[in-house]
């Protein structure tokens, strides 16, 4: 099934800049631009994640000259994928988050948004540390990081506040993409700095998250997806049970905001640890041994 949704993406990508460009190795006097190799990327499906193959495209733009070629399937096929697994995570019952931590993508963003209303949202600072750092060169990564630490590391959020109105005038002219990149974040990036202190340390980023994701996709990468919800809580149970993923509260979690229960249920005191517990063996006696035998 893999193979057959990689082949039917690839297959509307390529038709699509056909559309465009007209056949391959067919020359005409008015094609607007021309094809230059393929470029691999990652795609989420109903099946799992897929790496399709799409073609690259430089396009003739008189204005600007010439601009690379981007497609506009892909993207609405991620959104529409978004959308489905949102409204799925609310057809189990899963209710309006009261924090969502998320990356930079503007897919993401939006979905939230239209699934969630006013929600409130926390950029990833690592993740706008690796943008930030992809604009600026080398010998200045140093000092860069250290003045964005100073507003994701601040005192409280006043201080966060002045620490990114002091970054954004001293990069301004030497680092201009890195203001730009600080600013597209916005208020989100410091959202942290509305709960309690004893969960600064959790709620910056995601990589409790995506070290999850590993450990999946470690183990899956080579069969591609599972044939069943059952098929992925036995993997995940297994990967539990035998020690290679630890389940610990996250920090602060005694201050964190429960909610209030729906009608007719009650709340649950939360579980001091996670709740599995290692079934131990009996011990056989030599006398079990014998009555075994003898049935």
């Amino acid at each position: 099934m893999l193979v057959v949704v990689r082949h039917a993406i690839e297959h509307i990508v390529n038709a699509e800049l056909t559309a465009l460009l007209g056949p391959r190795y067919a020359w005409d006097a008015a094609r607007v631009g021309y094809r230059h190799g393929t470029k691999v990327r990652t795609v989420t499906s109903p099946v799992g994640a897929v790496t399709v193959t799409g073609p690259r495209a430089r396009l003739q733009t008189p204005p600007a000259g010439r601009a690379e070629w981007e497609s506009q399937v892909l993207p609405a096929y991620a959104s529409r994928m978004r959308q489905v697994n949102a409204a799925d995570l609310a057809a189990r019952g899963v209710r309006a988050p009261q924090l969502c931590i998320i990356d930079g993508g503007k897919g993401l963003r939006a979905t939230v948004e239209r699934t969630w209303p006013g929600v409130a949202i926390q950029r990833c600072t690592v993740h706008k540390l690796r943008n930030l750092l992809t604009t600026a060169p080398r010998r200045l990564h140093d000092e860069l990081r250290a003045d964005y630490h100073a507003i994701v590391m601040a005192e409280d959020g006043a201080a966060a506040q002045r620490a990114a109105t002091a970054f954004c005038g001293k990069w301004a002219k030497t680092c201009a993409g890195a203001v730009k990149s600080l600013q597209e974040a916005g208020a989100e990036l410091l959202t942290l700095y509305r709960y309690p202190r004893s969960q600064w340390k959790s709620l910056p980023g995601t990589n409790g998250l995506e070290r999850l994701n590993l450990e999946f996709r470690r183990r899956v990468k080579t069969q591609g997806s599972l044939p069943s919800e059952d098929a992925v809580l036995a993997l995940l149970f297994g990967l539990v049970a035998t020690g290679r993923i630890v389940f610990r509260k996250l920090d602060g979690w005694q201050d964190m905001v429960t909610g209030s229960p729906a009608p007719g249920r009650r709340r649950k005191r939360p579980p001091e640890s996670f709740p599995y517990r290692p079934l131990e063996q009996p011990s056989r006696t030599s006398d079990d041994l014998l009555s075994q035998q003898s049935c």
